[in-house]
């Protein structure tokens, strides 16, 4: 066999393929998936706010049903400091977490409704007037439908105290006691009698005035520290426990003095009620 009758193959065309950018095969498809993607969020976040007014609605009921109202709130929980900070950062973490995806679904729907369609953009363009595409514009908002104007405000006047308001329906408050700070001789335990008239100031001042609620008070401790029902506090733990503007966990205190020279067991009384902003007097 010749080499004359081999046919030739065709060198390969190395030059670049040219495609069509115009039209390119996944446009289509990608220009559904956009009009789809956009949409799918409006609607997941439309689900979103209408589970978290449902969440707001079901707490707010169920908390009212179970706590009773206390002046203008409701006291959902009541314990040590340490732990109702706990409760309460736990609560703003909560809120934080829902608010924001409030934010997040209003802020996106904001740029939906300041995004002008074909027909506001080419109504813009008959007036000589150019518009923001792709990105957030005031100046969109002169442009676009009344409809979206409004709803626009509407999410925009919202979503800014949202965090500030939401935020504010928990808060922790602390509690504190008055109390009667009360000295007394060591015989005091002992049940001899006394008489509140009689006591004197240990400043030498006049003592406060004998009432019925002070007598009652002052026989209850007696009764308790003669049944050694009462804490015994050393001198530096009572001044820890006693000499500060909040006293949530302790109550009325005894002080017993060496006083020979009084001639009743009590010694002086002091009615201490805590004032705001001043503190105990």
């Amino acid at each position: 066999m010749s080499t004359d009758a081999i046919p030739l193959m065709p060198l390969r065309d190395k030059s670049p393929v040219r495609r069509n950018e115009n039209n390119p095969p996944s446009s289509g498809w990608l220009k559904t998936r956009a009009l789809h993607a956009w949409r799918v969020t409006i609607a997941s976040g439309a689900l979103a706010a209408l589970v978290i007014l449902l969440i707001n609605i079901i707490t707010i009921a169920v908390i009212c049903a179970k706590y009773p109202m206390s002046g203008n709130g409701v006291a959902f929980y009541t314990g040590s400091c340490e732990t109702t900070k706990v409760v309460t950062t736990v609560a703003h973490l909560i809120i934080n977490i829902l608010s924001t995806i409030l934010l997040a679904y209003s802020n996106f729907a904001m740029q939906c409704l300041n995004s002008p369609t074909r027909a506001e953009v080419d109504a813009a363009h008959a007036k000589q007037h150019w518009l923001n595409i792709g990105t957030p514009s005031i100046r969109n908002l002169f442009f676009i439908s009344r409809s979206k104007l409004c709803l626009w405000l509407v999410l925009g006047l919202s979503s800014l105290p949202l965090h500030m308001l939401w935020n504010s329906t928990v808060f922790d408050t602390q509690s504190t006691n008055d109390y009667l700070a009360v000295a007394v001789t060591p015989d005091f335990a002992n049940g001899p009698e006394w008489t509140t008239a009689e006591s004197q100031d240990l400043f030498a001042s006049p003592a406060n005035e004998t009432t019925t609620r002070y007598r009652e008070m002052i026989l209850g401790l007696q009764q308790k520290m003669h049944h050694h029902e009462l804490e015994h506090l050393s001198v530096d733990v009572c001044q820890q426990a006693y000499f500060t503007s909040v006293i949530p966990n302790r109550s009325n205190v005894l002080l017993v003095v060496g006083d020979s020279s009084a001639t009743s067991p009590v010694v002086a009384i002091w009615d201490n009620q805590y004032i705001a902003d001043d503190g105990y007097t």
